[in-house]
C-alpha cells in the first residue's frame, strides 16, 4: 500500500526549465540539475523548439511542448501548468544548478506566509560575484534589478542581504522558487503583457499586493546564464515598460506615480 501511495503522491518540488529556443543551453542546465538533483522532485522541460532528446532521458525528465517560437514567458507558464509539486522552481535554460541549491529555499517555503524565495545568481567565472538577486518595481513603474543597485553592492560587501527599500520584491523570471498556490493569485502564471523583460517585475507587484512574503536566500545559489544583449530601445521593450507602469499603479494615486515615472 505504501509503495502504491508513493507512486501517485505528487512530488514536493517541481523544477521547471523553460526553453524557448537554445537546446545547447538546455543541456547545460539539465546536466547541472541531474548532477545535483534533490530528492522528491520532478523535472519539467517546457520547449518552444524541437528537441530530439539525444541522451534518452525521458524517464528522468518530462518534456512538454509549446507552439514553435513561444516566448520565455509562455514556456514558463506552460511548465508551471504542467508541474505537480507544491513548490515550483523555475530555472531557465542556460542557468545552472549548484550542489544543495534547493535546500535553503525549500526550508523557507514550509511557511505558508512565504510566497517566493529569491536565489542568488552568481557569475560563471566567479561564484562569489553576484549578478542577480531578484527584482523590484519602482514607485514610478520601472523595473530595477537588485544586483545592479549600488546599495546592494555595499550590503554584499558587508555580508548583509539588502533590506527595506533595496530588498527584492520577487525573483527574476529565469530563476526563482515559488509556492505553487502563489501563482493562483496571479492568474496561474506570469502575464505576457509586459514581455520577458518586465514580466518578473509585474509579478513582483502582484506578490506585494497579495500580502505574502518574498525572501532572499543567499545560501541558495545558481549560476547565471551569460547576459543577453539588451534591446531596451526597441518599440516592444518600450511598450512593455509602459504596460508595467500602468499595471503597477492600479489602485494608487495617479499624479505622484506619473511624476515619478517621468523622472525615472
Amino acid at each position: 500500500m505504501t509503495d502504491e501511495f508513493d507512486r501517485v503522491r505528487p512530488p514536493r518540488l517541481s523544477i521547471v526549465i523553460p526553453t524557448p529556443a537554445d537546446t545547447a543551453a538546455l543541456e547545460e542546465t539539465l546536466v547541472s540539475v541531474l548532477e545535483n538533483r534533490p530528492d522528491d522532485c520532478e523535472i519539467v522541460v517546457a520547449l518552444g523548439c524541437e528537441y530530439s532528446d539525444p541522451w534518452n532521458i525521458r524517464e528522468e525528465v518530462r518534456f512538454v511542448q509549446a507552439p514553435s517560437g513561444s516566448s520565455l514567458v509562455s514556456c514558463t507558464n506552460l511548465g508551471i501548468a504542467a508541474s505537480e509539486g507544491a513548490v515550483v522552481h523555475i530555472l531557465a535554460a542556460g542557468w545552472r544548478a549548484t550542489e544543495g541549491w534547493t535546500d535553503p529555499a525549500m526550508d523557507w517555503l514550509e511557511d505558508d506566509a512565504v510566497a517566493a524565495v529569491v536565489p542568488l545568481g552568481v557569475a560563471a567565472d566567479d561564484h562569489d560575484r553576484v549578478v542577480s538577486a531578484g527584482v523590484r518595481c519602482a514607485s514610478g513603474g520601472r523595473r530595477i534589478s537588485v544586483a545592479t543597485d549600488r546599495t546592494w553592492k555595499q550590503a554584499r560587501a558587508s555580508a548583509c542581504p539588502p533590506t527595506g527599500a533595496t530588498a527584492p520584491m520577487g525573483p527574476v523570471l529565469e530563476a526563482g522558487f515559488w509556492r505553487a498556490d502563489a501563482f493562483e493569485f496571479a492568474g496561474r502564471g506570469f502575464s505576457t503583457a509586459c514581455g520577458a523583460t518586465s514580466a518578473d517585475a509585474d509579478m513582483a507587484v502582484t506578490l506585494a499586493r497579495s500580502g505574502r512574503e518574498v525572501v532572499l536566500e543567499p545560501h541558495s545559489r545558481v549560476v547565471a546564464a551569460p547576459e543577453r544583449k539588451a534591446t531596451a530601445r526597441s518599440f516592444a521593450a518600450g511598450l512593455h515598460a509602459e504596460r508595467l507602469f500602468w499595471r503597477s499603479i492600479a489602485g494608487q494615486s495617479l499624479l505622484p506615480a506619473l511624476v515619478l515615472h517621468l523622472l525615472e
